[in-house]
């Protein structure tokens, strides 16, 4: 993360607990940051609070400590549960640009395969945005979308999840149509030993983990 700016962010190390970093102010080592949240995205937001603090004249060593205690905030990539070497993570993001985010962010941190139930969100978001949906899973293995939640609005002739299966299908080689009811405990069995089960929408999709994790163990798996 170089360029122009008076802060920087370099020798950006990535694992499964933790993002590491160190600060640069106009080339010369500020500080090294700990945070216990995942992603590129999360090192733009914390080197900004660095950025923030220290010209505000905040001791760059209470900057520092205040980020190693973040832990994030609810529905993102919120921790829900780990079973017989499977992780479950529930997150809000249901734009593109979001959901590509917070894919990488795991599949860097965690080298592990993906598996994401997305629940699309509006009909006029999808309408306006299919297209960008299909490349924003492609760091994912396994992908199944569920019905459009549509938060009021009255459905769109024309306008289904259907269009963002086909378009995540051009970069995702294993992409469904996911009912619930009929469809989780036969995509939980799919699961395997290492995997990450993501939920990922802005609707009530975050209710699926208590039924999976409950399904992982009663299938002999957990």
């Amino acid at each position: 993360m170089k360029g122009g700016a008076d802060f920087t962010a370099g020798n950006i190390k990535l694992d499964e607990r933790h993002t590491k970093f160190e600060v640069f102010r106009r080339g010369r080592s500020v500080t090294k940051v700990t945070l216990g949240v995942y992603g590129l995205h999360n090192v733009r937001n914390a080197l900004a609070a660095v950025a923030c603090g220290i010209e505000l004249d905040m001791p760059v060593s209470v900057i520092r400590d205040a980020l190693a205690e973040y832990r994030g905030v609810a529905r993102r990539l919120e921790f829900k549960g780990e079973h017989a070497g499977v992780l479950f993570l529930d997150d809000y993001g249901h734009h593109p640009t979001e959901i590509a985010a917070t894919i990488e962010a795991l599949r860097m941190n965690y080298k592990r395969r993906v598996v994401v139930v997305f629940q699309p969100h509006r009909y006029t978001r999808t309408k306006l945005l299919y297209r960008r949906f299909g490349p924003a899973f492609k760091s994912a293995q396994v992908v199944r979308i569920m019905d459009i939640y549509a938060a009021s609005e009255k459905p769109i002739k024309g306008v289904s999840s259907r269009l963002i299966i086909d378009q995540a299908k051009k970069y995702v080689r294993d992409v469904k149509g996911f009912k619930p009811d009929s469809d989780l405990r036969g995509l939980v069995g799919s699961l395997r030993k290492g995997d990450i089960f993501l939920t990922l929408g802005a609707g009530d999709v975050w209710k699926l983990h208590e039924q999976a994790m409950e399904e992982w163990k009663k299938i002999g798996k957990g």
